[in-house]
């Protein structure tokens, strides 16, 4: 047990504890999106695991575990499905897996099946080399291959929560966007160190892989449950050619009556001064299918719900500026007072729509 605890197996063995515990955490939170949180734990479950492998293997405890990169490689293929599946939880309503979500995993059997064979049934060492180093590129190649469809789907979400909210501070893409960004950093690490350094050992890795522990842990507890009710969904089809739409049951008398309905709800009651509007709040206070309202705004109006809310909001906060009566309120004050829950998105929206900053437009109006 002298070989166990140096000083990189003890700091490797807190870590991987301190990840179990995270684990169960994630597991047991009953607050934001349960599905996401369980997969985000199996995340951070592999590399508690193949942290504490690693110590055990330098430790002369287990004689088997001095083959254990192939083990450890063969798990890593998972990582590639639950970082796609992961964000697809994420961002999407009531998401749940189904039965052929299995066959994301047939390519982690296939490497542990030939991790083990090559284990105890291959004796020679430069068979089992190059099992181990095809064993390596798997793991690689399937993360590589599953980063393609993780940032399609962050595509696909920017332009569906633009579609259904009218404010975007709380469910923006920033987390989603580091964690893919932290974790190809922490792959392509380990890649230079297996392919090109050939390094033998992997200590700053998996200490490197203690910090990205913490991290995902951290952010993933604080990540908040994106959505509550139903949305309207987008998919790969353009707006320009309305292809979302052709088998819509909304026909153009109907959508002219609901278009004039939405016009005089926003010039009377101006909902949009709600700083957390949503198309599906707004589609039951109308009374009308979310779809048909989604396709109102983006086909007949021609514009993201998001910024339909907002171009309302500015031409509240224009009417403001030009009102004598309130020349003594700040800026940010009319901003907050028009919807926004942020000044840098009011100073950006404005600017988008009128081309001018708030300071310039009040000073050009007075």
């Amino acid at each position: 047990m002298q070989h166990f605890f140096t000083p990189i197996n003890t700091i490797l063995t807190l870590c991987s504890i301190q990840g179990l515990a995270l684990c169960i955490i994630l597991c047991i939170k009953r607050e934001g999106n349960k599905t996401a949180n369980r997969i985000l734990a199996g995340m951070v479950l592999y590399l508690s695991f193949s942290m504490i492998f690693h110590a055990l293997s330098h430790a002369d405890i287990l004689p088997f575990l001095e083959s254990h990169i192939p083990i450890i490689a063969a798990l890593s293929i998972i990582y590639g499905p639950l970082l796609f599946f992961y964000i697809v939880a994420v961002t999407r309503y009531d998401y749940k897996f189904r039965y052929r979500d299995i066959l994301h995993l047939l390519p982690l059997v296939l490497g542990f099946v030939i991790a083990m064979f090559s284990i105890f049934f291959i004796s020679d060492k430069e068979t089992h080399h190059k099992i181990e180093s095809t064993i390596v590129f798997m793991s690689f190649f399937s993360f590589a291959c599953y980063l393609v469809p993780a940032n399609i789907r962050l595509a696909q979400y920017a332009r569906m929560i633009k579609n259904n909210f009218s404010n975007l501070e709380k469910i923006n893409l920033y987390w989603l966007r580091f964690l893919i960004g932290l974790l190809t950093s922490f792959w392509l690490v380990a890649f230079i160190f297996d392919t090109f350094l050939r390094m033998e050992n992997w200590d700053i890795v998996w200490l490197v892989s203690s910090l990205v522990i913490f991290i995902i842990s951290y952010f993933g507890l604080l990540q908040p449950a994106i959505f509550s009710g139903p949305v309207a969904m987008d998919d790969k089809s353009s707006r320009k050619n309305n292809k979302k739409y052709i088998k819509s049951s909304l026909t153009i008398e109907m959508a002219e009556k609901n278009r004039a309905a939405l016009e005089s709800i926003m010039n009377n009651e101006k909902l949009y001064l709600e700083n957390n509007l949503s198309l599906s709040k707004l589609a039951r206070h109308m009374g009308i299918p979310l779809h048909h309202l989604s396709q109102i705004i983006n086909e007949t109006i021609g514009l993201s719900f998001y910024d339909y809310i907002n171009s309302q909001r500015i031409d509240e906060a224009k009417r403001m500026f030009t009102d004598p009566r309130n020349s003594h309120i700040n800026i940010s004050a009319i901003g907050f007072d028009a919807g926004f829950n942020s000044i840098s998105a009011f100073n950006t929206a404005f600017k988008k729509f009128t081309g001018q900053t708030p300071s310039e437009y009040r000073a050009e109006n007075r």
